[in-house]
C-alpha cells in the first residue's frame, strides 16, 4: 500500500460553481526527492549531470497539467511520476503500514466491552450508553493518531463497535429487568401505600436493591383500628350492605393513611392494620407523629361519615384504635408460592392488644409512642393494663387532641 502525499503538496483551485477542487502539486516538487525540469536538465554539463545522478535513482516523467499523466490520491491529483517516486522512497526507507499484533486487537475487542458493560451496570442506562459512545470516539481518535504518526494500524471498527454494542446490550438488559422489578414493586405496594411512595421507590436505579425484601429490623409505629359492635351491626344488614359499607369506610381510612406516609399492611375483617412507615422508615419521631395524626383525622372523618349515614338511615358505628412504636422485623413473609410484605414481632402484638382495649372513638397509645408524640399531642394517661403475653402491666395513654405551638401542655400523666 502506497503512502499518501502530505497535505501541503497540493493546491486548491476554485471552480465556476464555487466549489474548491484539488489540482495537484503546488510547485512540482516533493519533500522526499530532488526534482529538476527537463529544460534545466538539458543545460547540465557532464560534471553537473554526474553529480546530480551519482548514486541516485533517476525517474523521468511528465508533470504538466495538460499531458494528463496524473493520479488521484487522498490529498488530490499528482503527477504519475511522483507516485513512482513515493513508492520507491517507501521501499527504500521501509516505511510500511503495519498492523498491531493480533493479540492486542483481540484483547481490546474482549476486554474493553467487558469493562464498559460492567461500568454501565453501575450507572443509569442512558449515562452508560453516552459514556460508551464517548470512549469509542476517544479510541477512534487514538487509533487514527497512532496510524498517522507511526503507521501502525489498530482495529477500529470492531473494537469501537463492540464497545457500543456491549453498552447497548447491558442498557437493554437493565431496562427489561428493571421494568420487571418495577412491576413487582407496583404489584406489591401499589395498593398499600400512596402513589408518591411507589414513585419514590421506582425512581431508584435498582428498585429491588432499594428494598431489603428478605427481612430487616426497623423501628416503626404500628396502627390498628377496629369497628366496635360490628358483628351485631352486621346481623341487621344484608351481605351486600355490609360489603358496600366496609368498602366506603376503608376507602376513606386508607386515603388518610396514605396522606401521612403509612403502609396498609392488611385488612382483618373490619380491622385495619397499618405501619408507619413501610417499606421506607423515616428518622426521628416522624412516623409516630404521623400515625397519631392519622388516628385523629380518621376519628374526625368517621364522625362525619356516621352523621351522613345516620341521615340516610344506615347503620352507624364507632372505631377503637391502638398504636405502638418499636422495632419489628420487616420483609416478605410466606411460602415460596405466595409472599406478603408485612411486619412481625412483639411490638406488633402489643399494638394489637392495645386496640382491643380501646373503646369506640378512643385512641390508645403505648408508652413508647407517648414518648415520641408527647410534645405534639394532648394525652391522658389511663390505668395500666395487663395484656396477654406480658408479665407486667403496660402504661397506656389516650390521645385527646392536638397541641398547638406555644400552648401549655394540659396532658394528664401519673408521673
Amino acid at each position: 500500500m502506497m503512502l499518501p502525499f502530505i497535505a501541503d503538496e497540493h493546491v486548491d483551485q476554485a471552480s465556476n460553481n464555487g466549489l474548491a477542487t484539488r489540482a495537484g502539486a503546488a510547485d512540482l516538487s516533493i519533500s522526499f526527492a530532488q526534482s529538476v525540469s527537463y529544460a534545466d536538465l538539458l543545460r547540465f554539463d557532464d560534471r553537473t549531470m554526474k553529480a546530480f545522478a551519482s548514486g541516485a535513482i533517476v525517474v523521468i516523467g511528465p508533470t504538466a497539467q495538460g499531458l494528463g499523466d496524473f493520479i488521484v490520491t487522498p490529498n488530490g491529483r499528482y503527477p504519475g511520476v511522483f507516485a513512482n517516486l513515493r513508492l520507491m522512497d517507501q521501499l527504500l526507507e521501509h516505511k510500511f503500514i503495519r498492523r498491531v499484533p493480533p493479540w492486542l486487537d483481540i484483547t481490546l475487542i474482549v476486554l474493553l466491552p467487558l469493562l464498559i458493560g460492567f461500568v454501565v451496570t453501575q450507572m443509569p442506562a442512558s449515562g452508560g450508553v453516552a459514556l460508551a459512545v464517548g470512549i469509542a470516539a476517544a479510541y477512534a481518535i487514538v487509533s487514527v493518531a497512532l496510524y498517522g504518526y507511526t503507521l501502525y494500524w489498530m482495529n477500529l471498527i470492531h473494537v469501537s463497535g463492540s464497545i457500543i454494542l456491549a453498552a447497548l446490550f447491558v442498557a437493554l438488559y437493565r431496562t427489561i429487568t428493571e421494568g420487571a422489578d418495577k412491576r413487582i414493586i407496583t404489584e406489591m405496594f401499589g395498593r398499600h401505600v400512596s402513589p408518591a411512595i411507589v414513585e419514590s421507590m421506582l425512581d431508584h436505579d435498582d428498585p429491588l436493591k432499594a428494598l431489603d425484601l428478605s427481612g430487616r429490623t426497623e423501628k416503626v409505629t404500628i396502627f390498628y383500628s377496629d369497628i366496635r359492635g360490628f358483628t351485631a351491626m352486621s346481623e341487621k344488614m344484608t351481605s351486600a350492605q355490609v360489603y358496600a359499607n366496609l368498602n366506603t369506610y376503608f376507602e376513606a381510612m386508607c386515603a388518610i393513611v396514605f396522606a401521612h406516609g403509612g403502609y396498609v399492611d392488611k385488612f382483618i375483617g373490619d380491622c385495619l392494620m397499618a405501619v408507619f412507615s413501610a417499606p421506607v422508615p423515616r428518622t426521628g419521631t416522624i412516623d409516630a407523629c404521623e400515625a397519631a395524626e392519622t388516628a385523629l383525622q380518621q376519628q374526625e372523618r368517621i364522625r362525619e361519615m356516621m352523621a351522613e349515614w345516620s341521615k340516610d338511615g344506615r347503620q352507624t358505628f364507632e372505631v377503637g384504635m391502638g398504636l405502638n412504636t418499636g422495632e419489628v422485623m420487616m420483609g416478605n413473609l410466606g411460602s415460596s408460592e405466595r409472599l406478603n410484605y408485612t411486619v412481625i414481632g412483639d411490638n406488633v402484638n402489643t399494638a394489637a392488644r392495645l386496640y382491643n382495649e380501646a373503646k369506640g372513638g378512643q385512641i390508645i397509645i403505648s408508652e413508647s409512642t407517648y414518648e415520641e408524640v408527647k410534645d405534639r399531642f394532648i394525652v391522658n394517661e389511663l390505668p395500666p393494663v395487663t395484656v396477654k403475653g406480658k408479665t407486667l402491666p403496660l402504661r397506656n395513654f389516650e390521645i385527646v387532641g392536638r397541641l398547638r405551638p406555644g400552648e401549655p401542655n394540659p396532658s394528664v400523666t401519673f408521673s
